[in-house]
């Protein structure tokens, strides 16, 4: 077992932060490799499930548990079946002047083989979720632009 930490400010406010970290749908928006999630619908609560589907040497499911859902505050999700790796994210956010930061920690165990590989994946990891933490500030800080065409038909709608 291993655990890396990041911490991240977001120019945005807390509540804008936790609603899109509560929204599974939002997961492949800033980590890249989720391919998918299945839900039940809708936002986090206390004992949700969903499944994240990975590219980790072809596609792989991985379903995770809420511990922890304290709105605005701390979002904890545990990995409870799918592959040799489990981590346990836990998001912890505070407001400062409007901005938030946003301390993510992951504590992965192993299982199986990948006890043997454990040695060689906390700095891959650790990389992975500076990449990941990046890609959250820019996704809040910096929305995609809906194209004209598509502005058209919500206009129309």
């Amino acid at each position: 077992m291993f655990t890396i930490q990041q911490t991240v400010t977001i120019a945005r406010p807390v509540d804008q932060v936790f609603a899109l970290l509560a929204e599974p749908d939002n997961i492949p928006r800033w980590r890249p490799d989720v391919l998918e999630v299945t839900s039940g619908g809708g936002r986090l609560q206390m004992g949700s499930e969903f499944d994240e589907v990975i590219h980790f040497g072809g596609r792989k499911t991985q379903t995770f548990r809420v511990n922890v859902f304290e709105p605005n505050e701390t979002l904890e999700v545990v990995a409870i079946a799918g592959l040799g790796i489990r981590p346990t994210q836990r998001y912890a956010l505070s407001n400062t002047d409007g901005h938030t930061s946003v301390s993510i920690r992951v504590t992965v165990r192993t299982q199986g083989l990948f006890r043997l590989l454990e040695p060689l994946l906390p700095n891959m990891i650790a990389a992975k979720w500076r990449d990941y933490a990046e890609r959250l500030r820019a996704l809040l800080e910096n929305p995609p632009v809906a194209p004209s065409d598509e502005l058209q038909r919500v206009r129309a709608g």
